[in-house]
């Protein structure tokens, strides 16, 4: 459709009231089930039940599946990618206030992600939890040194999780 997470969102934002899914659909010109999806997140929004924004960069599908659990349960707005390739460039276009960023990803690693961020003034301040199914202490130092808020050994327990991300969204960016 050509329009960000982020523009759709502020287009629905300003204008859902009196549109039905169809007719939203038909406007941004996505599947009805995104236009649904995309109200629930505005109404959300404008309740301030809507706790964070984050992008999960997560490749392995049933991680992916967890995290989506978690993260609705908790109230965040969450989208995925399920490579590495671009995501510097929709972390740019999205702002979200976590990334949960996966080590191992394909064509691009993790550890570029989070550093290619910290390069960047315009991104330095992105929030980044790392996780990585080689929970060793040397992928830890590494993942923190350049730059990640908080490193997550896979698997995960999900009040690991839980108290990993409040910790990070706690913190000013």
């Amino acid at each position: 459709s050509g329009l960000t997470a982020t523009t759709r969102e502020a287009l629905l934002l300003n204008s859902i009231e009196g549109f039905t899914i169809p007719e939203i659909s038909a406007i941004l010109d996505v599947p009805e089930q995104e236009a649904g999806d995309l109200v629930v997140i505005a109404r959300k929004e404008m309740s301030g039940a809507i706790r964070g924004r984050i992008l999960v960069i997560e490749d392995e599908d049933n991680i992916a599946t967890a995290l989506d659990f978690l993260l609705t349960r908790e109230g965040h707005s969450h989208v995925r990618m399920a490579s590495g390739q671009g995501a510097v460039q929709r972390i740019r276009e999205t702002r979200p206030d976590l990334v949960l960023l996966d080590v191992m990803l394909p064509d691009v690693s993790g550890y570029q992600i989070v550093q290619d961020l910290r390069a960047d003034p315009a991104l330095s301040g992105i929030r980044v939890l790392m996780m990585t199914a080689r929970g060793s202490v040397v992928e830890r130092r590494k993942g923190m040194a350049l730059g990640a808020d908080g490193f997550i050994a896979k698997p995960f327990e999900l009040d690991e999780l839980r108290a990993e991300m409040t910790r990070i969204l706690a913190e000013p960016c």
